[in-house]
């Protein structure tokens, strides 16, 4: 009984053996199934390939990242006086603008009150009880919409060389170099209204020229 059954499992697995051959033969002479076969074995060669380049790469979650680039480090002044919130005086309107020119600028030296107060033709501050009266005095724009044009301002400009930051080509971020920058803020709320580089010259000097 048990010679028989041994017999009879070696003749299935001959058969098998032939059924997958012939199987494979048949498989082999379909053009379209060669191709389905290549197309098989070269995603998971690339499959493999990637978990490979995944274990050795240098931004693998395993590995440390790399070293900082070197450089000045971030200066963070505190927004003292916040935007919704009315500039009413000079003193408040330099620390807004200070406030703005660390999130706008990149600087050599971080500006701060104490330098502010230690030159003080570093910065220029003008109140205008309009944003039309500011535009008049510098830039001479128009604005179509009256509550924009009446709005009370203050302009600061402060001194010295900068890397501003602008908005480039698709929304790159690039940087403008410059020897000023001039804020336009609002009295009402601290909003910033308007950012300029350099030191604008009042129309009335240009006038008095001619």
């Amino acid at each position: 009984m048990t010679s028989a059954m041994v017999l009879g499992d070696r003749e299935t697995s001959i058969r098998s053996s032939r059924i997958v051959d012939y199987l494979w033969r048949c498989l082999m002479k379909s053009k379209v199934a060669r191709y389905l076969l290549i197309a098989i074995v070269s995603l998971l060669a690339a499959f493999v390939g990637t978990l490979i380049a995944g274990a050795v790469s240098p931004w693998s979650p395993t590995s440390a990242p790399p070293p900082p680039t070197p450089g000045p480090p971030p200066v963070s002044v505190s927004d003292t006086a916040p935007r919704g919130n009315p500039v009413t005086n000079r003193g408040e309107a330099i620390r807004r603008a200070l406030f703005l020119d660390s999130k706008w600028t990149v600087r050599e030296q971080p500006l701060t009150e104490e330098r502010i107060t230690a030159n003080p033709d570093m910065v220029i501050v003008e109140p205008y009880a309009t944003r039309q009266e500011a535009a008049d005095a510098y830039w001479g724009d128009g604005f179509g919409d009256p509550e924009i044009a009446s709005e009370p301002v203050w302009v600061v400009i402060i001194k010295g060389k900068a890397s501003v930051r602008a908005v480039g080509g698709l929304g790159a971020q690039e940087f403008v170099e410059a020897d000023a920058v001039t804020y336009v803020i609002s009295q009402k709320t601290g909003l910033l209204l308007q950012v300029s580089t350099g030191i604008p010259h009042k129309r009335s000097d240009d006038h008095r020229k001619d």
